[in-house]
């Protein structure tokens, strides 16, 4: 089942900001802002659509903002009110939002003010989960959870009589968040790569940069862009596009649609956003550079791109085709 988009509907009114509004047909006809009196029905309206789970509220408040710099307004909901409102906001709203949101699904939720990684003032959420522990979400970077460990490692400094752990405690986050990503084994036309992958619903995702990486010297090489109009991906390729690419877009509060630019052509692919880098299905990038892929129990995942498009057809029609689509290349980078 195809996902349905959200839309976001932005309201010309004189003396409010621009309004959030995703649609849900108990409320279809509150086009309002959001304020304290009615702050509960737009948190429940965003874990509607993207599930009563923490994965959930923190792939929502990912999904939804984008950072610009500011200052806090006030508390978390005065914060949460704000983003909800405007949208590009920073990161005391990115963590104001997710701590209302997960106070709504029953959480103790506090947000902290701390040494973030760079070294300068910055806001996250902890979390008390069922287990006794806090754990950890900076929504402003990715969806995942982190252990005071993982925050440790990132240089981040905040009060931790605020966040006192039990006495056993012990840093594991798969209580919180279940998704790890690993480095996996493969093979390119015999040749033994690692790339990296993470595993939802038994489907891997990977970075398009690791793909690039193990490919960059096979006749399925590709680069990638990013383009500076719309802030879309862009991959160029010497591979034709397959007129009848399909691909199955799963309904997952994990799982986003991302619009990526092959060779000029837009597609639309199932994504995972994490620390800020997009994780896309590999047989869907596999499919898309006409790369075959085997798997056994041996040998695990293969890639095998020797038997290219270009190998079978004419020489001066290969040279032909290498040509059109380099200046389709130079055409839509002088957009």
């Amino acid at each position: 089942m195809k996902r349905t988009k959200f839309m976001l509907v932005v309201l010309a009114l004189a003396v409010t900001a621009p309004v959030i509004y995703i649609p849900n047909p108990t409320y279809a006809t509150q086009l309002t802002v959001a304020t304290q009196d009615n702050l509960s029905m737009y948190l429940d309206q965003i874990l509607d659509n993207y599930s009563k789970t923490p994965e959930g509220a923190a792939n929502a408040v990912n999904s939804l903002l984008s950072y610009k710099y500011m200052q806090s307004v006030g508390d978390t909901k005065a914060d949460a009110i704000y983003a909800i409102n405007n949208r590009r906001v920073a990161c005391y709203q990115f963590a104001g939002l997710f701590c209302e949101l997960m106070n709504n699904l029953g959480y103790e939720a506090k947000r902290i003010v701390g040494t973030g990684r760079l070294g300068s003032e910055h806001s996250w959420v902890a979390v008390k989960f069922s287990d006794g522990y806090w754990y950890y979400y900076d929504p402003q970077y990715s969806n995942n959870s982190y252990t005071e460990e993982d925050l440790n490692n990132l240089n981040m400094r905040w009060d931790k009589t605020f966040t006192v752990q039990p006495i056993n405690y012990l840093a594991q986050s798969d209580i919180a968040y279940p998704l790890k990503a690993i480095d996996m084994n493969i093979k390119v036309d015999d040749v033994d790569k690692t790339i990296e992958i993470i595993s939802i619903d038994n489907i891997n995702y990977t970075p398009l940069e690791d793909l690039a990486r193990i490919l960059e010297t096979t006749n399925n090489a590709f680069s990638i862009s990013v383009s500076p109009e719309n802030s879309a991906i862009e991959i160029f390729t010497n591979n034709p596009t397959p007129f009848d690419f399909t691909t199955e877009i799963l309904d997952s509060p994990l799982l986003d649609v991302q619009t990526i630019y092959k060779d000029g052509i837009a597609i639309e692919l199932q994504s995972h956003m994490r620390n800020n880098t997009h994780y896309f299905k590999l047989t869907d990038i596999t499919d898309l550079l006409g790369i075959s892929v085997e798997w056994n129990p041996e040998e695990g995942t293969m890639l095998h791109t020797a038997l290219n498009i270009y190998d079978e057809i004419d020489p001066a029609l290969q040279e032909a085709t290498i040509e059109g689509f380099a200046k389709i290349k130079v055409e839509y980078q002088s957009k």
